[in-house]
């Protein structure tokens, strides 16, 4: 009932606010719609809506909130009432139609298994040769991937530097064992996909986590906290639908887990100091913690300047759809089909070409607010939040949250559908995390391309040759770790 009275309020102040032209109304609005997600989705069965909103939190609100309550923290255009209503309404319409779609989602799940074919994941003979095929393959790209994020960190820690690594990095491996390395994370997904029991399946688990740390010695922080983020959502998950809540990770872990933030983000802060050749002179832990949160909130940022030079950037092109757009330009088979254009592929510097001949949002919007820092290897980053709005305004932030609600949804009911739509679900997932500072449609791009199909066809086609040799045989669901 608090909960309620709490989104009933904030709704009230919102509404307030926007016929009072007051955003620091909206901010309050704000604070008790958060408030309401903590108090509604801080639970297990709940946790990859919880998930999304913390990064939300942490990449959009923060700042925000810190701006509340501390005078050394301040937004961008923080004078001008126009563009603060904008940045606060956006955000307070997102939460909203976030949450409507996570309720309206709620009514169906469950209501969605096969008529044909196995009724649950469990039930299928097939899973346990997918999973073979799926960690086999995992260990054999593992192999390239290692070359390849390794070849990173050696150019940024022996004089090539983190700003450089943006603007002149180009690999020296050859091409075909990148795109293998590249398979390694699709691959993981497929395996997961297949309900895996974490303690009988380590080895996986272990090494996707250990690639995550390894992009930390290249300046890169979302893929170490995407990699953990989504073990943590997927071991809860798996205990959820095996009913042995607390059996792999015990209650204490999290208690501890909780009280190492404000460690875990000094360490971050302190990768922010390094790579960017600076030190940190903030004058104390408590200071650090402060600015770290305030620069790792400055997503915020882009919706601010997308919406400042929304008349520079034009609308000729969608950026919202800006990564399959790309996909579809420079795929190598419509290309052969529809002939050249301009090739976006072959270009990995942060050029002034590739800022004004892009679909990329960032680029643009980075290129507008400072063309010597972007061309320095700077960048603002992007948001689905400036982007969708920079499209179709304010609608489109609304769709898109109901969306990613939907989406965020689906995941706990994994044990009702089958391991190709498990794959898309957790790849869509894990794009879904960094969609407040990214991309709107990564989630889409991150299945719809040919690297996802080829990597589910050479997991089918070598779980087939494991069936085959093995034999049909009635699966036991211990057998590939299914349950206890």
């Amino acid at each position: 009932m608090t909960g309620y009275m709490c989104l009933f309020v904030s709704v009230m102040l919102y509404l307030i606010g926007e016929f009072s032209n007051s955003f620091s109304t909206i901010q309050y609005a704000i604070l008790l719609i958060s408030i309401f997600y903590v108090l509604k989705y801080g639970n297990r069965d709940n946790a990859p809506a919880f998930t999304f909103f913390a990064c939300f939190t942490m990449f959009l609100l923060n700042r925000v909130f810190l701006s509340m309550i501390s005078s050394s923290i301040e937004i961008s255009f923080q004078n001008n009432n126009d563009v603060m209503m904008h940045l606060h309404r956006s955000l307070y319409l997102a939460l909203l139609f976030l949450l409507i779609g996570l309720s309206k989602w709620h009514v169906k799940v469950g209501l969605e298994v096969s008529l044909s074919g196995p009724k649950s994941i469990l039930e299928d003979a097939n899973v346990v040769y997918i999973q073979k095929a799926a960690i086999a393959l995992f260990y054999l790209t593992s192999v390239f991937r290692f070359a390849e994020l390794l070849e990173k960190v050696v150019y940024v820690l022996l004089g090539g530097g983190y700003l450089n690594y943006y603007i002149s990095f180009a690999s020296r491996i050859p091409g075909i064992i990148r795109k293998l390395g590249d398979f390694n994370e699709i691959i993981f997904f497929i395996f997961l996909a297949t309900l895996p029991d974490p303690r009988k399946k380590k080895g996986p688990f272990v090494l996707f986590v250990l690639f995550g740390l390894l992009t930390l010695l290249y300046g890169q922080r979302n893929a170490i906290v995407t990699s953990a983020l989504m073990v943590i959502v997927y071991v809860i998950t798996y205990e959820n639908i095996n009913n042995i809540q607390y059996q792999i990770i015990p209650k204490r872990f999290y208690r501890i887990g909780i009280l190492s933030i404000p460690v875990l983000f000094l360490g971050l802060n302190a990768i922010t100091y390094i790579r960017s050749g600076g030190t940190n002179t903030s004058g104390g832990i408590i200071n650090s913690l402060e600015n770290f949160l305030g620069n790792i909130g400055n997503s915020i940022r882009t919706i601010i300047y997308g919406y400042v030079f929304e008349n520079q950037i034009g609308h000729d092109k969608i950026y919202s759809f800006g990564s399959l757009t790309e996909f579809f330009r420079n795929n190598i088979i419509v290309k052969a089909i529809v002939g050249g254009g301009f090739d976006l592929s072959s270009t990995v510097a942060q050029t002034e070409e590739v800022a004004l001949n892009g679909y990329s949002f960032s680029n643009i919007v980075t290129y507008l607010y400072s063309r010597t820092a972007y061309l320095s290897g700077h960048g603002l980053g992007s948001s689905y939040i400036a982007e969708v709005y920079h499209d179709f305004g304010y609608f489109g932030v609304c769709i898109a949250s109901i969306i990613y609600g939907k989406i965020l949804k689906k995941v706990p009911d994994m044990i009702c559908k089958n391991w190709v739509v498990n794959s898309v679900i957790l790849i869509s997932f894990s794009s879904l995390l960094m969609t407040p500072r990214d991309t709107a449609c990564k989630f889409l791009a991150s299945f719809i391309n040919l690297q996802f199909l080829v990597t589910l066809i050479l997991v089918w086609g070598l779980a087939s040759v494991l069936r085959t040799r093995g034999g049909k045989r009635p699966l036991n669901n211990n057998q590939n770790g299914l349950n206890e």
